[in-house]
């Protein structure tokens, strides 16, 4: 996850490459690769991670936020073609979480604003055992609403983590 200034001329596009093949390519082969494995299986899933961010066009990190979209799409279209399998397909869809993952950002986020990782970790165990096919802590709920009802404001809000990293 990286944030980036699409306007920015030094942008790598190999860079841009790698962090759609980390988040999007990477998860659809290895299911094309262990599919016709699992579905040989007596029973059998595929955990896919997305994000909050799927639900929301954050400016700050735009090819973060399409790959994340773009997972939490292929996961849905996965789950729907495997329904009559004995393949279950689940979604791990955290909040923003306290990770090394900023360790190198210019500006960090407000750590009051992300769940603690062994909290996640639970918290996405508990959901497998419950067979919950979308896992999703209390504030993406909220996200995800408000990205069906209030879009736009959802979207401002985001903006602003952004111009505050563009001016920095």
């Amino acid at each position: 996850m990286r944030l980036i200034d699409l306007q920015d001329g030094s942008v790598d596009i190999a860079g841009i490459t790698r962090e759609i093949d980390i988040n999007l390519s990477g998860p659809i082969h290895m299911v094309q690769q262990f599919l016709p494995h699992l579905i040989n299986q007596p029973s059998a899933a595929i955990v896919n991670v997305s994000s909050a961010i799927a639900f929301m066009a954050y400016s700050s990190a735009p090819v973060y936020s399409a790959s994340k979209a773009g997972i939490h799409a292929y996961t849905m279209a996965l789950r729907l073609q495997l329904g009559k399998t004995n393949v279950k397909v689940f979604e791990v869809i955290p909040p923003g979480v306290n990770t090394n993952l900023q360790n190198k950002w210019a500006r960090k986020p407000d750590p009051r604003q992300m769940m603690e990782v062994d909290k996640m970790v639970s918290f996405a165990v508990k959901g497998l055992l419950n067979d919950t096919p979308e896992i999703k802590p209390f504030l993406v709920k909220v996200i995800k609403m408000l990205s069906k009802i209030m879009p736009g404001q959802l979207m401002k809000f985001g903006h602003r983590e952004f111009e505050k990293f563009r001016n920095r």
